[in-house]
């Protein structure tokens, strides 16, 4: 079977039509140096990446083009803590992962897109309970 490319945002987001949500998020930079010291999460610099969340998760793509997934974050099963940071990051939000160990940070742009995003990942958590 050949696989159609995908050559724009809106082909990729029909790609995705059950999806709860998709837009775009800022994660933090790597917060490890070559020296092995820990970077503050505090960097002005984070990367912005595309998201979807899913009813398995979030999937995490470079851009809105990208055909495959650099991450996948399990949402059931994780702790979400809407985050206050003492920078400029006013809207960020983390979800833990205690399956995974680690701990994923999120950013938006606006108090409505943090509300929106914590939203939906607390609906998906809780239709996630339901069914256990």
């Amino acid at each position: 079977m050949v696989q159609k490319s995908i050559t724009t945002q809106r082909d990729f987001q029909e790609g995705f039509s059950n999806a709860l949500k998709i837009g775009y998020l800022d994660t933090p930079p790597n917060t490890v140096s070559s020296r092995g010291i820990l970077r503050t999460l505090f960097s002005s610099a984070w990367p912005q990446h595309f998201f979807v969340l899913t009813n398995i998760g979030l999937l995490g793509f470079y851009t809105a083009i990208s055909e495959t997934p650099f991450c996948l974050v399990p949402v059931i099963g994780c702790t979400l803590v809407q985050t206050l940071r003492k920078d400029r990051r006013h809207y960020c939000f983390k979800l833990i992962s205690s399956h995974q160990q680690k701990e994923f940070v999120f950013s938006t742009s606006s108090l409505v897109e943090k509300q929106s995003w914590v939203g939906c990942l607390q609906r998906l958590q809780e239709q996630g309970l339901k069914k256990k």
